[in-house]
C-alpha cells in the first residue's frame, strides 16, 4: 500500500465477460462517476497501438475525449491525473501504473486469474495485484485474493525483514539490498525447507508499499533461485537470521 500519499481506488472487470463492449463500458462508467462525466480526465492504457485499431469500442471512447497511452511509454509525463482504464494489462503493466504514483483510480479490464478457463498451468494472471490491493470486482469471474498472502509464516517474517532493511522499504535496486534478499532466499529459506512462491512475494511486496519495479525484481530473483540458479552474494544476513525468523513466526 502507498505510504507517501493518497491511496488510489482500484477495480477490475474480469473475463469471461463479453470482450469489448460490455467490459469497457463498465470500466468507462466507473471512471465517469469519478470525473463528473468528463471524458477528458480519463486515460485508456493499451498494451499496443493495434489494440485501438482493431476495436471499434476503443476508437469510440477515444473520439469522446479519453486520452490513449501505451504501456511501453515508461516514465512519460503525458498521462492524465484522473482515472486510468488498463486494457488487458499484465501484472507487469499494472506494476508500472503503480510506479506512476497515481492518486486517482485504476480499473483493469479483461483480466484473469489462475482459476479462469484457459489459464496456462502455473500462470496466475493478475492475481498478485488482486491479492495486494483487493480491488473491487465490477464484473466477470471474481479473482480470488490469497489470504494470507504468504502461506509459510517464516517466509512472511523474512519478507517483513526484506521490507524493513531495503531502500526505504520500497525497492531492491541497491546492490547491497539485493544481495541480502538473495542471501535470505537462497542460503537461508530454500535449503532449510521454507518454500516460497515468487508471485506471492510480488503480492506481498506491493501490499507492503514497494515500488512496482522493485516488486517485479523480487519476483524475478525468487524465480531464478527456485529454478536452481546460484547468484553471487556480497552482503549477508547474520548466521542466526533463520532462527530469528522462526522465533518471530512462532510468536505470531
Amino acid at each position: 500500500m502507498k505510504t507517501d500519499g493518497q491511496e488510489p481506488e482500484r477495480a477490475y472487470v474480469a473475463l469471461p465477460i463479453l470482450a469489448d463492449p460490455e467490459g469497457v463500458a463498465i470500466a468507462l462508467r466507473w471512471c465517469l462517476d469519478r470525473t463528473n462525466g468528463r471524458h477528458s480526465e480519463i486515460e485508456l492504457r493499451l498494451p499496443e497501438k493495434r489494440a485501438l485499431h482493431s476495436s471499434n469500442t476503443l476508437q469510440q471512447i477515444e473520439k469522446r475525449g479519453v486520452k490513449v497511452s501505451l504501456e511501453t511509454a515508461k516514465g512519460t509525463s503525458e498521462h492524465t491525473s484522473g482515472p486510468v482504464i488498463a486494457y488487458t494489462p499484465s501484472v507487469g503493466s499494472l506494476c508500472q501504473l503503480e510506479d506512476e504514483g497515481r492518486n486517482s483510480a485504476i480499473v483493469a479490464v479483461q483480466v484473469w486469474g489462475p482459476e479462469h478457463d484457459g489459464a496456462l498451468p502455473g500462470s496466475v494472471g493478475v492475481q498478485p495485484w488482486i491479492t495486494a490491493f483487493r480491488p473491487a470486482s465490477l464484473g466477470g469471474q471474481a479473482i480470488e485474493a490469497k489470504d494470507p498472502i504468504i502461506a509459510d509464516p517464516v517466509v512472511r517474517q523474512a519478507m517483513a525483514t526484506f521490507t524493513h532493511t531495503t531502500n526505504h522499504g520500497r525497492t531492491i535496486l541497491d546492490r547491497r539490498d539485493k544481495s541480502r534478499v538473495i542471501d535470505g532466499l537462497m542460503n537461508h529459506l530454500r535449503p532449510n525447507g521454507h518454500q516460497f512462491d515468487p508471485n506471492d512475494l510480488l503480492a506481498a511486496a506491493l501490499h507492503d508499499g514497494w515500488r512496482g519495479s522493485g516488486a517485479l525484481e523480487l519476483r524475478n530473483l525468487a524465480t531464478e533461485i527456485n529454478n536452481g540458479k546460484r547468484k553471487q552474494v556480497r552482503e549477508k544476513f547474520t548466521s542466526d537470521i533463520l532462527a530469528m525468523w522462526r522465533v518471530e513466526a512462532d510468536q505470531g
